[in-house]
């Protein structure tokens, strides 16, 4: 990464501080000040990052021509490794000990940790035993029969297995089977197969339609026309993609009539009618399929293949693997240990005809105890009725010696910038290693340099300590500081090790090799809520504007203020003008009406009562006036005793008293939440309050992740050979692996942070669009806009929206290109050709939530606004002079700004021709949307008007004065236009007004409502018509930073970056196997590995669930976000691990935490989840329910095999009515045996 761990870390916590400040606090002034010096303290909203560096191995030069095997084995796997399909010459020693182990028959288990190569440790022994079969018993070798099943908890991992065997057994150039016919002679050759639900196609026999489908798919895929097909068929097929099939044109010949009979020499089975009928030599299954298999009468021929394979030599065994083994706990564990028995029993064979491989990264290893707790593991699992003896592969690490030869003065590290080194500054670098001593000083750039110090970094104590410490472990900056530099203060230990952390990683060697490949584990969290003293006395308090509170907290820490023992409430706030509330709890028993006390209770839980209510109490400014309302909305005071916690509700002369604060009720419930006493209107700014409008201070929904993955997604460096094809590859390379713990949450977090990079991409080309407007002059309207907005996408290359809106997006965008510079080459003046009106539906959508959203639009990060064209304003001010109303262009601005954020607001009135379904997805609002024909201007106007006073009430309706009719005629006539097509509605034409960006206007914002506005309505806030309104300081800008940051920085030409997140759960893998060869979830994978076509683009981040857990390789991928503390050690294992998994520098890991207790435990010691120990494996194997279940299976399937039916197929009722009978006699006569 361009960055090091430290101002990583560092930048990620901004970042969420940042979000935090603008979203939560930004309307709460005295909540701001008074967080700002907290809200970055450790253990708030982050933790220290724990470093960890991967486990090396031990490697064995020439490992496998010292390995003890057969002379004629080791010729075998020698051609192999020559021919590069993923046999090495020196590989590690486990896998060595595993193929050694393997060829004596032995059973293995392989427990090393995540991309240390375990797959290896059962794909050599596979491909040795079936070399050692076809070269010593021919006869044998002949028969069908498997020889190998592979089973893996889920299909991701099987299509990924299926893609290795690919290209190691189905290698296009045929480099395996020469080599495999040197060693064996002309025999036959091996063959695979998949075999789960994605296999094409379920059903008994095969069919025409199906398998013409099927035709096509492969035909279209492994038959490329064009050059860019050609391409991606070849980058395909390098990835084992493609079907190992010896003549695919052929193949697909038969297959056309049905013909499912595959050739001698291909590789690779792909049907279920091939596997069938020829059995594959190498089975890739699944649990669940392998049940399927056992208990249906299709794959009948299978088992009787291999069966009598078996039968033919007492030499032959099966070769079971079960890959991911610690994923079998429990009862899980249970079904399959039985099911194994009921393969013995299927194939008429004991344990003893089968060799095992077991695979897993997470297995405890401390001591006797935990290898005995494994073996047992093992053992119950495969189905052992005696122990049976399993070689325990753990992995040998290299060890570091203890021979630092040279030591770094503490002063050189903390006089040093670690932010120079992480940038690779060559002179920063060679001043350090020169003032350290022992160096090369021959060396001058920055290769010879980073080789350098992968050969001597651990000669120098601090480094070597480092290296020791972190190497297979998770270790915490603060340990490492503490343990490194145990004779410097915490600060200055903790400066000098970002220093190491900075340089630590540029060590390579020649081959790109990392000495010190990094993972950093962060956490992160939001805040539960604020909770403030109700003293505004207390020694701690916080004031702002009038508004005054004791101490404040960011967690539930008690019931009482530790500083002055007055109670403690949690703070509720008005989502629109920030106003602050207290939340507590009292029992409902008509005490409004009476002077008694009633405890105002903190939480629901502490008195059990159906009377318990939630209520409302609005904390006011010292000059607060209620205002005027009457009835169930009437605002009225009550007294809280702050040392108590008892409330009044009736008595005032309570009013002033020392230890009583006077607070504000509203006697208001809401029709669907009768439990909750809260206020109809805002008793500060008097707006309406919807249910949802009062609400907590707590972190919610997926926003706050949303940023910190951005964050950590941009960090990446880009991957080399990406970074100069903006079209292919936009975002460079860059990718983030997702993990959530349920389905439904990997979903909606996919679709959130799609929607949420859509917006802040858009916003960016928003402001852009807008600045490029304001140099073309005056004459543009906002209906322009989106002509300006494909002029800056496809300068940035930007591809947004999605299917043919895409493309329609994309031909628009080069158009408009190509008409700006037409025209600029000519020196004339743009002539925008695209309008909104024709607009894609998502670029309206976004008009309407960044200019009448409700929340965080433009108006809202005082960025733009609107107001008239030049035209509109002068034949609307013309007009009112021609109705004797005299009014200057500025008035009329101000006016008109007042409208439209009434209109804006109320009726969503923007854009004429944009649907009301569109309005319906950014703002829903059952009463519809736009100005009735009868509509009225807003009381604040008409107040400031001074059309209040004269307005007489007929009825409901205010009789409206003549001058008030005149503003409506010409608002109008010049700015309204009925709905295309007419819904009786009116809304804002956009050809009449236009969107306005000035960097330097000036805005004001309103203390009373907090909205924001570029232009007062005769000196009062134009929102809600208070007088307190005053132009906006910088530190109330430097509050909106989170929003307008990312808006400069596009207007300082940063790359603007949008982010395709897509889902990875086992919803998309169901597909129809008789059309399409890949699932959803394959195409996103994929993607997701920039394999993509023209019309494709890459997926950026993939949301998963635990299908992307274990044992995909996706190659480089350096960042790991986790939605939330997984469930165990293992769990966290297994998707950390997916980081860095080819030694790159430094990989990061974000998981953050929820508010729960689990997540709360192992963010306040995160230790033993980051670094724990797995549990102790174990299996249910003495259920009886397990047990009856198998049992009533295998007795259920030999009856019904009798009968020539299917368990699978059978109908419980036909059963019933049909056999039940015949099965009770089969029982009784004793006929099963």
């Amino acid at each position: 990464m361009p960055n090091g761990a430290s101002s990583i870390h560092k930048q990620l916590r901004t970042e969420l501080e940042n979000y935090i400040k603008s979203q939560l606090f930004g309307k709460s002034p005295v909540l701001l000040s008074s967080l700002n010096a907290h809200i970055d303290d450790e253990g708030l909203l982050y933790q220290k990052p724990y470093i960890e560096s991967s486990p090396a191995y031990v490697t064995v030069e020439n490992g496998l021509a010292k390995a003890d095997l057969a002379p004629w084995m080791k010729d075998y796997f020698s051609d192999l490794a020559k021919a590069g399909i993923g046999i090495f010459p020196s590989p590690y020693e486990h896998q060595i000990q595993a193929l050694e182990a393997a060829a004596r028959g032995e059973n293995l288990f392989v427990s090393t940790g995540t991309g240390s190569g375990k797959t290896e440790c059962f794909m050599w022994p596979l491909l040795a035993k079936m070399a050692s079969e076809a070269r010593s018993s021919k006869k044998t070798w002949e028969k069908r029969g498997i020889r190998t099943i592979i089973m893996y908890p889920m299909n991701a991992l099987v299509s990924d297995q299926v893609s290795r065997l690919r290209k190691m057994i189905g290698d296009p150039k045929k480099k395996f089977i020469t080599a495999f016919r040197k060693t064996c002679g002309s025999v036959r050759r091996p063959q695979f197969g998949m075999y789960t639900g994605r296999t094409p196609y379920p059903g008994e026999q095969p069919s025409k339609d199906p398998d013409r489908k099927l035709e096509r798919t492969l035909r279209r895929m492994s038959f490329p026309e064009d050059d860019s097909e050609k391409e991606f068929f070849q980058h395909l097929q390098e990835e084992g993609k493609i079907p190992a099939k010896a003549d695919m044109a052929d193949f697909l010949d038969r297959l056309h009539d049905s013909d499912h009979t595959p050739d001698p020499e291909d590789a690779e089975l792909i049907t279920r009618f091939e596997m069938q009928q020829f059995c594959p030599d190498i089975l890739i299954t699944n649990y669940s399929m392998l049940e399927y298999m056992l208990l249906r009468p299709r794959e009948r021929k299978i088992w009787s293949d291999t069966r009598e394979w078996l039968a033919s030599s007492k030499e032959n065994k099966l070769l079971f693997v079960i890959d991911e083994a610690h994923m079998y706990r429990g009862s899980s564990g249970g079904e399959v240990s039985l099911l194994i028995r009921r393969l013995f029993h299927k194939l008429g064979i004991g344990r003893d005809r089968v060799q095992f491989i077991l695979t897993t990264a997470s297995m405890p290893n401390q001591s006797l105890s935990d290898r005995d707790a494994v073996m047992t593991f093992a053992n119950e699992l495969t189905a052992s009725d005696e122990k049976t003896e399993f070689r325990y592969l753990k992995g040998r690490q290299e060890i570091i010696d203890n021979n630092a030869k040279y030591d770094i003065p503490a002063d050189l590290l903390l006089h040093s910038d670690p932010g120079k080194f992480e940038n690779r500054d060559l002179s920063a670098l060679l001043d350090l290693w020169k003032n350290a001593g022992h160096f090369d000083t021959s060396i001058n750039s920055l290769e010879p340099l980073y080789n350098w110090m992968y050969d001597h970094l651990i000669d120098y104590r601090p480094f070597h300590n480092l290296i020791k410490a972190c190497r297979g472990n998770a270790v915490s900056l603060g340990e490492l500081s503490s343990n490194i530099f145990p004779t410097l203060n915490s600060d200055d230990a903790l400066k000098a090790i970002s220093v190491l952390l900075a340089i630590a990683p540029l060590a390579k060697n020649a081959k790109d090799s990392v000495l010190f490949p990094a993972r950093m584990h962060m956490l992160f969290r939001g805040i539960s809520g604020v909770y403030a003293c109700t003293n505004p006395e207390c020694s701690h308090s916080h004031s702002d504007g009038g508004l005054t509170l004791g101490e404040i907290y960011l967690s539930d820490s008690g019931l009482t203020c530790p500083h002055c023992g007055s109670v403690v409430y949690e703070l509720y706030k008005d989502r629109g003008c920030g106003a602050l509330f207290f939340k507590g709890y009292i029992l409902d028993g008509g005490f409004f009406t009476h002077e008694s006390h009633v405890y105002l209770w903190h939480y629901p839980g502490q008195l059990m009562d159906k009377n318990m209510k939630e209520i409302h109490l609005f904390i006011p400014e010292d000059d607060y006036l209620p205002p005027k309302s009457s009835g169930k909305s009437a605002i009225k005071p009550c007294y809280l005793d702050i040392k108590s916690g008892f409330i009044n509700f009736a008595d005032d002369s309570l009013a002033g008293k020392e230890g009583i604060r006077k607070l504000y009720y509203c006697n208001h419930s809401v029709k669907d939440q009768p439990g909750v006493i809260t206020f109809a209107d805002c008793p500060h700014c008097t707006h309406k309050l919807p249910s949802t409008q009062l609400v907590s201070f707590s972190t919610q929904g997926n926003l706050s992740f949303f940023n910190l993955i951005q964050s950590q997604f941009k960090l990446q460096p880009a991957v080399p050979g990406k970074d100069k094809d903006p079209y292919h590859f936009p975002n460079q390379g860059r990718k983030v692996l997702l993990f959530s713990d349920s389905r439904q949450r990997a979903a909606k977090l996919a679709r959130d942070m799609s929607n949420a990079s859509d917006i802040e991409a858009a916003r960016q080309l928003f402001v852009l669009a807008l600045a490029e407007m304001e140099k073309q002059g005056s004459k543009q309207s906002m209906d322009s806009l989106y002509d300006y907005f494909c002029l800056a996408a496809g300068r940035h290359h930007l591809q947004l929206f999605h299917g043919e809106e895409r493309n329609k997006f994309e031909e628009n965008c080069r158009s408009a290109l190509r008409n700006y510079e037409r025209y600029t080459k000519r020196n004339r003046d743009y002539d925008p050709r695209y309008k909104i009106t024709n607009a894609p539906l998502r670029m309206q959508e976004y008009v309407l939530r960044l200019f009448a959203g409700g929340y965080n639009t433009l108006y809202d990060s005082a960025t733009s606004w609107i107001e008239p064209t030049e035209k509109a304003l002068e034949a609307a001010v013309d007009e009112l002079s021609d109705q004797g109303i005299e009014i200057s262009e500025e008035e009329f601005k101000d006016f008109f700004n007042a409208w439209m954020l009434y209109i804006s607001d109320r009726y969503t009135a923007l854009g004429h021709t944009i649907s009301d379904t569109i309005r319906m997805e950014v703002r829903p609002n059952f009463d519809g949307y736009g100005l009735k024909d009868d509509w009225a201007l807003s009381a604040i106007i008409r107040e400031a008007a001074g059309w209040q006073e004269s307005g007489k009430k007929i009825g409901t309706k205010v009789q409206e004065s003549k001058e008030e009719l005149v503003w409506k005629q010409v608002l109008k006539e010049q700015f309204l236009d009925h709905a295309q097509p007419d819904n009786g509605r009116l809304y804002v034409d956009l050809t009449r007004v236009k969107a306005r960006f000035d960097p330097d206007h000036v805005w004001y914002k309103c203390e009373q409502c907090s909205e924001l506005t570029p232009f007062l309505l005769k000196g009062r806030c134009p929102s809600c018509g208070a007088e307190h309104i005053h132009e906006m300081r910088p530190e109330e800008y430097d509050a909106l930073s989170f929003w307008r940051k990312p808006l400069q920085d596009a207007l300082d030409g940063k790359p603007i970056q949008v982010i395709d997140t897509e889902e990875h759960t086992a919803q998309l893998s169901h597909k129809d196997q008789r059309d399409d060869l890949w699932s959803k979830t394959e195409q996103y994978e994929l993607r997701f590995q920039d394999l993509v076509q023209d019309n494709e683009t890459p997926v950026d981040i993939l949301s998963s669930t635990t299908t992307m857990e274990v044992g995909i390789d996706i190659g480089s991928l350096v960042a790991v976000g986790l939605r939330n503390i997984p469930p165990t050690r293992e769990n966290y294992q297994q998707r950390a691990g997916r980081a860095g998994r080819r030694g790159s520098s430094l990989s990061t890991i974000i998981t953050f935490c929820e508010n729960g207790p689990h997540d709360t435990m192992y963010f306040k010691d995160p230790t033993p989840m980051l670094r724990g120990d797995p549990r102790r494996p174990w299996i249910d194997v003495q259920s009886e329910k397990l047990l009856q279940r198998h049992l009533s299976m295998v007795i259920l399937q030999t009856y019904l095999d009798t009968c020539g039916k299917s368990l699978d197929t059978l109908p419980a009722h036909e059963f019933l009515k049909e056999f039940l009978p015949d099965f009770k006699k089969y029982m009784e006569g004793g006929l099963y045996n």
